[in-house]
């Protein structure tokens, strides 16, 4: 005799195995945004490359133009897309050229951090430092000279060797001499003189009132006779 069951239910996935599809399609759909972000970060890191590679170059042509300011702007957008210690080395050659010691200073220095000991340029990094270091101290001291020396223009001392302009008007007469002592009373040749004109005054007047005659006046037909020179 046949037993008589009911219906046949249909058979359902358990909420394991449905929890175990949902974990592959959210670990697929993971895999995928990873694969592109990493693609999209690859992409862009490529582009990164390739404008630091541009920069690189036409700040090299610059540099070698002579154009150091211009070059010294190409190198710092290229280190701003890709930071490579390249640009920092570089940047400092171009400061050097300027004459821009302090700033081709850092960037040696920054060159310098955290590179390797046996890195190629690191010895002569360091001996750009060295030179630019004493270069540096030179320029310093040339520049106080020179701002002394303008101070020195800009204030002389007096120049005591200028000589006052001469007086036009003439020199004060000497003084005169002395007087001589005793004055000329005392002297022999005086009185000798005088002797001889009294002697002289007295012999003629004997003879004119001896005679009678006036010669007190010459004659008016005769000349003058000269004068008698007394030298003593």
């Amino acid at each position: 005799m046949k037993t008589m069951t009911g219906p046949r239910r249909k058979r359902s996935f358990p909420a394991a195995v449905r929890a175990l599809a949902g974990a592959v399609a959210l670990i697929f759909a993971g895999t995928q945004l990873g694969s592109s972000v990493a693609y999209a970060h690859r992409r862009g890191d490529k582009e990164d490359k390739e404008k630091a590679a541009a920069h690189y170059k036409e700040g090299k042509k610059l540099f070698d133009l002579g154009k150091f300011p211009e070059a010294i702007a190409e190198w710092e957008k290229g280190y701003a897309a890709k930071e490579d210690k390249a640009f920092l080395i570089n940047l400092g050659h171009a400061h050097r050229e300027m004459g821009n010691f302090d700033k081709a200073i850092f960037y040696y220095k920054r060159y310098l951090v955290g590179i390797d000991d046996n890195a190629p340029q690191r010895s002569a990094v360091l001996e750009y430092i060295s030179m630019l270091e004493a270069k540096r101290v030179e320029a310093q001291r040339k520049a106080e000279e020179e701002a002394k020396a303008k101070e020195a223009r800009n204030n002389p001392p007096p120049d005591l060797s200028v000589k006052k302009e001469p007086n036009n008007q003439p020199p004060p007469p000497p003084p005169p001499p002395p007087p001589e002592e005793g004055g000329i009373l005392t002297k022999w040749w005086f009185w000798t003189g005088v002797a001889v004109v009294v002697g002289g005054g007295v012999a003629i007047g004997v003879v004119a009132s001896g005679s009678g005659k006036d010669f007190s006046q010459p004659p008016s037909n005769l000349p003058l006779p000269p004068g008698n020179i007394l030298r003593f």
